[in-house]
């Protein structure tokens, strides 16, 4: 099918929903603080020409730049804000944990049960499970 128009100035649905995704992420990705500037000068910085006086090999070279890659990432990881998360209390983890309240454990019981979840669900599921009967 050949569709002809010279109309080139309305974007296609495909083009709309694709631009409304891109801006979704970038949203979520500004607040998220990704994009914020390192609050320290940058001293990480490579010069535009670079000669090493240094012979070494190529796995050499791959340590050198692994450990540096992980120095920015642990100065940026240090300045990162954490006033927004909380820790979780260990014994929300703990497998053994029981709530207070028996009708509400054989209700958290029976919902693992009946759905057949695995493991990792099960798991899971307990923990959010736990959490919400404790922070009542």
């Amino acid at each position: 099918m050949v569709l002809h128009t010279n109309d080139w100035t309305e974007l296609s649905n495909a083009e709309i929903s694709r631009r409304t995704q891109m801006l979704q992420a970038e949203q979520i990705i500004q607040a998220s603080g990704w994009l914020d500037p390192m609050k320290e000068k940058n001293i990480y910085e490579v010069p535009s020409k670079f000669n090493s006086k240094e012979d070494m090999s190529f796995a050499d070279w791959k340590n050198v730049l692994a450990t540096k890659c992980q120095e920015i990432l642990d100065a940026r990881d240090a300045q990162a804000s954490t006033e927004e998360t909380s820790e979780c209390e260990p014994y929300y983890m703990n497998k053994a944990f029981k709530a207070q309240d028996q009708e509400v454990q054989a209700l958290i019981d029976g919902t693992a049960k009946e759905f057949s979840l695995n493991e990792a669900q099960e798991r899971a599921f307990r923990i959010v499970a736990n959490h919400a009967v404790e922070s009542n």
